[in-house]
């Protein structure tokens, strides 16, 4: 994470891609969150599963810009809980790379984000049913081992 943030910081260009299964929605918020937390100007990320044409709901986020450039080490984005933290215009991402669960204590009411389907393509590249789901949460929220939420 620290070398890709040095490349971020210097405006390099970064295509982070992860091999994945599609029904493996932790894997897939960990994935999108881990990139969140480095994701600069120039950064892009490609959920692959594959040869076949494919899509995710995940890339229609719409967080915004973050609200401070992208730090010299992940390390400023790790809170006391082990989970790590980075704020966007409009949400917060927090990725949790142990092996236990932790809660993230919210400031207010939030809208956290699930995506729905994703995956391969039919032949008619229709993706009617897929699209990102939101759930109110209050007070905190658990984050599981190995995984990411998006918060808006």
């Amino acid at each position: 994470m620290n070398r890709a943030l040095g490349l971020v910081r210097r405006g390099r260009i970064i295509l982070a891609q992860s091999y994945l299964e599609p029904g493996d929605l932790r894997a897939r918020g960990f994935v999108l969150g881990s990139y969140l937390l480095i994701k600069g100007s120039h950064t892009f990320i490609n959920l692959d599963i594959g040869q076949s044409a494919q899509w995710f709901p995940e890339y229609g986020l719409e967080l915004g810009p973050a609200l401070a450039p992208a730090p010299a080490s992940i390390a400023a984005l790790r809170r006391a809980n082990g989970l790590y933290v980075r704020r966007y215009e409009n949400g917060t991402v927090v990725v949790n790379p142990e092996g236990q669960a932790h809660l993230f204590r919210l400031a207010g009411p939030a809208r956290l984000v699930q995506p729905v389907g994703g995956g391969a393509l039919n032949a008619a590249a229709d993706t009617r049913g897929w699209g990102l789901r939101e759930r109110v949460v209050r007070g905190s929220v658990l984050v599981p081992a190995h995984a990411g939420l998006v918060l808006l």
